[in-house]
């Protein structure tokens, strides 16, 4: 291949590709989920079964302004079941993954459940998503603190990034405190549930942490 220059101009031989539409159209599968109102995806993780789980928020859907939704696809993206999980007020999943024991942890916000204005939301299902059922009792809003909670795809609990030495206390749907924890090890151990995290305190010279909210009892 060689190039010429006419009065200035470089000229290079050019090789134009063209596609055919069918070539766009070969992306395997597209699939929409959700109701009339806005619902949205934040997290998503192919399961043991070749299937997907996917989590975020619905307003079509739940208990309250924003909710909470997890979808179960099959392999071909086929709806499997959803599920929702919030009170009256916002609920919303930011992370998912698949736990050993075959169930779900997802990691989210919410304003009508515990201690602050915006608390940290674990929630642990089985593997069809059930979680408990039970309400925690409304509270107060205070003002909020915000850290990112990941769960692990290799196990059953969540780690808390840059907080993994400091100590946490688990309560559950009833504000019952269940386990006092490391932010390396959240949720290690729990059966599936709805979980509250909250910082844990410490007396001076005492090595046992208590809650810096107290639980319900």
């Amino acid at each position: 291949m060689t190039s010429r220059i006419y009065a200035g101009c470089l000229l290079v031989p050019v090789l134009v590709f063209c596609l055919a539409p069918a070539a766009f159209a070969q992306t395997g599968w597209r699939r929409t989920y959700g109701g009339p109102s806005d619902d949205v995806g934040y997290s998503v993780e192919q399961t043991s079964d070749a299937g997907y789980i996917v989590a975020g928020y619905a307003k079509s859907f739940g208990a309250g302004h924003e909710d909470v939704y997890l979808i179960k696809p099959d392999a071909s993206g086929n709806e499997l079941w959803t599920r929702t999980y919030g009170g009256p007020g916002d609920d919303m999943a930011y992370s998912v993954r698949q736990a050993t024991d075959g169930g779900y942890i997802i990691a989210g916000c919410t304003n009508f459940f515990g201690a602050g204005s915006y608390d940290v939301c674990l929630i642990k299902t089985d593997a069809n998503g059930n979680a408990i059922t039970e309400q925690p009792p409304t509270r107060e809003h205070a003002a909020a603190t915000y850290i990112l909670i990941q769960p692990n795809p290799f196990t059953s609990f969540a780690r808390v990034p840059g907080h993994e030495t400091d100590v946490f206390i688990l309560s559950d749907a009833a504000g019952r405190q269940v386990a006092v924890c490391r932010g390396d090890r959240v949720g290690e151990g729990l059966r599936p549930g709805i979980y509250f995290l909250s910082p844990a305190v410490s007396r001076p010279g005492s090595t046992v942490a208590e809650p810096a909210v107290k639980a319900a009892d």
